[in-house]
């Protein structure tokens, strides 16, 4: 039997996977990016780098989610062999469900193994992950207000995230100082 949020994100996806980039080939304009450290450094080395990263990813999460809000959590692995991945990071062994679902990517060559969990908000653990995420012990995690389909795609660098309930602008004006500088906002 598949896990509940798997089955939701096919109704709602179909064969898109629940993961960052993809999800910005098809909701480009529901899509902003926030960097995790200032002058958009990409890896923490100090405590006081983990804390402002902590911070950010909080600000950022309690904005998207509501207090008690069911949130699903993805993690998404990819194989060039067609057969399903075998490690699961240790942070997330007890959370994700054994069921998992199988998406092809674009182009054929790889094919994305997701398994879920889900949650109420906020995730006791949520600090613990996205710093693995920042240590890239993590990739491809995301998570998924049903609700209001607010996602937050944590990567090595900061928080690509997709609103639905909110307007993308409402989100880069509140963060503004947490955007590049860049035209395309990567």
């Amino acid at each position: 039997m598949m896990h509940e949020a798997i089955t939701w994100w096919r109704n709602k996806h179909g064969i898109v996977p629940p993961i960052g980039y993809e999800l910005r080939d098809h909701w480009g304009e529901r899509w902003s990016r926030f960097h995790c450290l200032p002058l958009s450094k990409r890896y923490p080395e100090t405590a006081a780098e983990y804390t402002e990263l902590e911070r950010r990813a909080r600000a950022i999460a309690h904005t998207l989610f509501s207090p008690g809000e069911t949130v699903y959590g993805f993690h998404s692995t990819y194989t060039f062999d067609d057969a399903p991945p075998v490690a699961v990071p240790a942070r997330l062994t007890e959370l994700l469900s054994v069921s998992r679902a199988k998406f092809q990517v674009e182009g054929g060559e790889a094919t994305c193994f997701t398994r879920a969990f889900s949650f109420n908000w906020p995730l006791d653990r949520f600090d613990a992950l996205i710093r693995q995420v920042a240590d890239e012990e993590i990739t491809m995690l995301t998570f998924v207000a049903p609700a209001s389909r607010n996602v937050l795609c944590p990567y090595d660098g900061g928080f690509d995230i997709f609103t639905h309930a909110l307007e993308p602008g409402e989100m880069r004006e509140r963060f503004a100082e947490w955007l590049s500088d860049r035209p395309d906002f990567l």
